[in-house]
């Protein structure tokens, strides 16, 4: 019997150009659509909130009905951030204040991100999210989550407070999945982007490699 995989993620499931490239075939999701027992359904969204997330999952992509789930988010919700998602887009509207939202951003980005402690999803709300994709076991559906790739020095002084945060997130999907849990706490330097989240090609093959040894996948 072939196994039915879902595999839901932000951008981290992605192929991409930049900062550095990762080939389509190279990311992970691919990597489990080469296995020939697997039917894979891939629903990835760049700079995608564990709610928009869900809300897709449940809106329309549960009715893949999955044997298995695969989930890789968080980054996006915990980062912490210069401005929020309205503020965003509302000073966007408009050539001046979007000019002026560029160069406030590069300047003083830093600052504001450790002054301000903005996050797109606040803890409690991940964690009520979190426990509502795991609730779906309950449907006979084996679900496994990808943890938040470690912070380094140079990513915590460019983005104040990302460690802290990575570990508050990831603490809260860890205690709701136990051996459900995949982390990646041991991912090599040399997986992640220059970017300091985003999964090069030795990244993926190391997360692809964690998915193997842990899940029924």
């Amino acid at each position: 019997m072939i196994k039915k995989i879902l595999v839901i993620t932000d951008s981290l499931g992605l192929p991409r150009t930049k900062p550095q490239e990762c080939k389509y075939e190279d990311t992970w999701p691919v990597l489990l659509k080469n296995k020939t027992d697997v039917q894979v359904h891939q629903v990835s969204i760049g700079g995608a909130t564990v709610t928009e997330l869900y809300e897709q999952l449940m809106g329309y992509h549960i009715s893949f009905n999955p044997n298995v789930i695969i989930v890789q988010a968080g980054i996006v919700d915990c980062a912490p951030r210069a401005f929020t998602k309205f503020e965003i887009s509302f000073l966007t509207k408009y050539k001046i204040s979007a000019y002026l939202l560029k160069i406030i951003t590069r300047r003083y980005s830093s600052f504001l991100r450790r002054l301000r402690g903005i996050t797109y999803t606040k803890p409690q709300v991940f964690k009520k999210i979190v426990e509502r994709i795991s609730d779906l076991k309950k449907e006979g559906i084996e679900i496994y989550w990808i943890g938040i790739a470690p912070s380094n020095l140079e990513y915590e002084k460019k983005v104040p407070n990302i460690t802290k945060n990575i570990s508050i997130f990831n603490n809260i999907i860890e205690n709701r999945f136990h051996k459900e849990f995949i982390s990646i706490d041991n991912i090599p330097n040399t997986g992640i982007m220059s970017d300091h989240f985003h999964l090069n090609k030795v990244g993926n093959e190391y997360v692809f490699n964690c998915i193997m040894k842990q899940s029924n996948a």
